[in-house]
């Protein structure tokens, strides 16, 4: 049986990279609020991965592949640097006042029988990180004082101990059971204080609120940081056909989270954000001379959550004036995110016996329709394609780095209704990225 010390070793590293990546990780929006792929193969592939053996990190991508990965250690970090804004009401905003972020991964893999392995791996999501240098929307509402600068915060932290049995030669199945914690912040969205169940209709035929809206808000902005813990199954399967033939899919339910208390009127279902269920398959071919070529097709289910997927029409009838749902209920607005399937490829060539060579794309529809651009002015995750590269070098000793960069090149969603109070589609936004990582592993 294998030393204790990996344990130790990770134990270690969850502790340090766990508390490193829940206070930073709030900016890693690339399909939607997902990462474009976890594992710097993977990332260096355009995140195909569902059907190929990617570290420790494969149990992020299909679990069923943990028991091909052996006995391994892998610690990693991640730059991640957005770059997001919009236009609203004739004014141009940047959301940049906080663009560079560090995201750790982490991860060890044991054999616990020829044919079975357990493993815990660290990753994250994020995502709905904007920092806006101004207030944003003030002009629409009663009172002088516009408050704070406008800006949310929130992040992922996945924990995930895996099972993973090969049943018959080539072909294994495994399980992860996702512990999750998730954090969010929001400031300077006082100015919505009239789409709550508090708000009230001025005589002039503006909304307000019952204080001044430049002050903290319960239960709506300026609570400060909010934390909620759940949990998810991930399931996956992995078979090796033929020589130059393997295929994959994966399934996780949708997670199931505590409500953030202090924001629960601002989120629909009095604070609740769950994370989607998503799905997905892949196929990895392998047609000689060092060559593997790996395509997935990947849904992420955003619609099915109220507080993503809600329409935010609500804005153009305020509760403040009886009309729409209150911000904070059941039907309250939300993002009004859609489903979003996501297409990736990618190359791997192996050069020499150390160094391997990797490439990739990946391509969705992002998930905003245009005449839902309002609120997604503060979540504006409207990314669609990715162009990737990376490497891999093994030293004499055994241990091994490995590297990625991406770009996501920028895509602009343009509100299709004019300018109104707060009027579905008065907002233009728009997002490009550039991110970079290396993870240093070692058999053992």
């Amino acid at each position: 049986m294998p030393s204790d010390r990996p344990f130790s070793l990770l134990r270690s590293a969850v502790l340090g990279l766990g508390l490193a990546g829940l206070a930073s990780a709030g900016a890693s929006a690339t399909n939607g609020y997902f990462q474009h792929g976890y594992g710097v193969k993977a990332k260096a592939m355009g995140g195909a991965s569902i059907a190929v053996i990617d570290g420790v990190l494969t149990t992020a991508n299909n679990p069923a592949g943990m028991v091909h990965v052996g006995n391994r250690l892998e610690l990693g970090v991640d730059w991640f640097a957005p770059d997001r804004g919009g236009r609203v009401m004739g004014q141009d905003f940047s959301a940049n006042g906080k663009n560079n972020f560090i995201l750790p991964e982490a991860g060890v893999n044991i054999m616990l029988d020829d044919d079975l392995s357990l493993g815990l791996t660290l990753f994250g999501n994020g995502g709905m990180n904007t920092s806006f240098e101004a207030p944003v929307f003030s002009s629409q509402f009663a009172g002088t004082d516009a408050g704070t600068n406008t800006g949310i915060d929130m992040a992922q932290l996945f924990v995930s101990p895996t099972l993973s049995y090969e049943m018959t030669e080539g072909h294994s199945i495994g399980v992860a059971f996702n512990l999750i914690f998730q954090y969010f912040e929001a400031t300077g969205l006082a100015n919505f204080c009239g789409f709550t169940e508090n708000g009230f209709a001025t005589p002039d035929g503006r909304i307000g609120c019952p204080q001044d809206p430049g002050a903290a808000i319960d239960g709506l902005t300026d609570q400060g940081t909010d934390w909620s813990t759940g949990t998810s199954v991930r399931i996956g399967y992995r078979g090796q056909f033929t020589d130059w033939l393997a295929v994959g899919a994966y399934y996780q339910t949708e997670s199931q989270m505590q409500r953030f208390e202090k924001y629960e009127n601002l989120f629909a279902e009095n604070g609740d954000f769950d994370i989607p269920e998503h799905f997905g398959a892949g196929v990895a071919l392998y047609p000689g001379g060092g060559t593997t070529i790996a395509a997935d097709v990947q849904h992420i289910r955003y619609g099915s959550i109220a507080s993503v997927g809600n329409p935010n029409t609500g804005f153009s009838a305020p509760a403040a004036f009886g009309l729409g749902p209150a911000l904070g209920a059941d039907t309250g607005p939300g993002f009004a995110w859609e489903g979003m399937t996501i297409f990736k490829i990618g190359v791997e060539q192996q050069v020499s016996r150390r160094l391997h060579l990797r490439a990739g794309f990946s391509h969705g529809n992002q998930p905003i329709p245009e005449g839902e651009t309002t609120f997604n002015f503060i979540a504006p995750g409207v990314i669609e394609n990715h162009a990737t590269i990376g490497a891999e070098w093994t030293f004499d000793n055994g241990v091994d780095i490995q590297v990625f960069f991406m770009h996501a090149f920028e895509k602009s969603v343009q509100g299709s209704t004019p300018a109104g109070q707060f009027g579905p589609g008065s907002a233009d936004i728009h997002m490009n990225q550039n991110s970079a990582g290396i993870t240093f592993g070692f058999d053992f």
